[in-house]
């Protein structure tokens, strides 16, 4: 029997066998289901389950093949590292200063998940990707690390003349910060009055921002020196339960901005 490491490049090396295993780990299927199912040929599945029968991962049962234990496990086990690989790649613009081994997260619930990063032509380019997705929300709730003017007055708007419902909760220097801003106070201050919940907590989460608009998950990523370099957006079930829990727990622990 060839050594797990010969195993799995002798898999890798061709999406064709990937795919054929993972259909096969779904059940009992035929050659003819097989060339339905894959981009293989006929003439490559044929090579492709031999080579699997060879190996003890697959064993034939009348017209069907269906894997061997060993090879229901090992189906499952790639499909896991694959799942892990295409988070680290859609991850990799902010995977050196995003916090995710910090986050009640899998790795792999952030396959699916779209990475946007500021540019020398559009420096602004992340907050505005957050700005977007906040201002058509029906449904709003924000942590943050710091506030701006800009969002404060597209959430404002939105939550007065839209009838968003907007919770938001801002870290203690945040709030100081905010107050220390006569203009940028105003628009936080008009917040409370258009009856979105604005409070505050002690102490921060690893991430500077993170938002919930509508099911859509952003978290916010900075470097070691606090500066926002991107965020992460996903729809994922794994992220998005993440995020309502950890508002649920904000809200419930918040300070509100006019008792703060």
């Amino acid at each position: 029997m060839p050594p797990p490491v010969d195993d799995v490049a002798f898999l890798v090396r061709s999406p064709n066998r990937v795919a054929v295993l993972k259909a096969l780990a779904d059940g009992p299927r035929s050659r003819d289901d097989l060339v339905d199912e894959t981009p293989a040929s006929r003439v490559t599945i044929g090579r492709i389950l031999h080579d699997f029968a060879v190996r003890e991962w697959v064993e034939r049962s009348g017209p069907a093949y269906e894997p061997t234990t060993r090879g229901r496990l090992l189906a499952r086990e790639l499909s896991a590292f694959l799942d892990r690989l295409r988070a680290i790649e859609r991850l990799d613009p902010v995977l050196s200063s995003f916090a995710v081994d910090r986050l009640d997260v899998p790795l792999t619930a952030f396959d699916d998940a779209t990475v946007t990063v500021p540019t020398q032509a559009e420096p602004n380019r992340h907050h505005r990707r957050i700005g977007a997705a906040g201002e058509r929300a029906e449904v709003a709730r924000m942590y943050t690390q710091g506030v701006t003017r800009e969002a404060s007055v597209i959430h404002r708007t939105a939550v007065s003349e839209r009838g968003q419902t907007l919770e938001l909760v801002l870290t203690g220097d945040a709030l100081t910060a905010a107050r220390a801003d006569e203009a940028l106070w105003d628009e936080v201050s008009g917040l409370v009055e258009c009856s979105a919940f604005v409070g505050t907590v002690a102490e921060p989460l690893s991430v500077p921002f993170v938002g919930l608009f509508d099911g859509r998950c952003f978290i916010g990523v900075a470097d070691e020196r606090g500066v926002p370099t991107g965020v992460v957006e996903s729809t994922s079930e794994a992220v998005v339960a993440w995020a309502e829990r950890t508002l649920d727990d904000l809200v419930a622990r918040a300070t509100p901005v006019d008792d703060a």
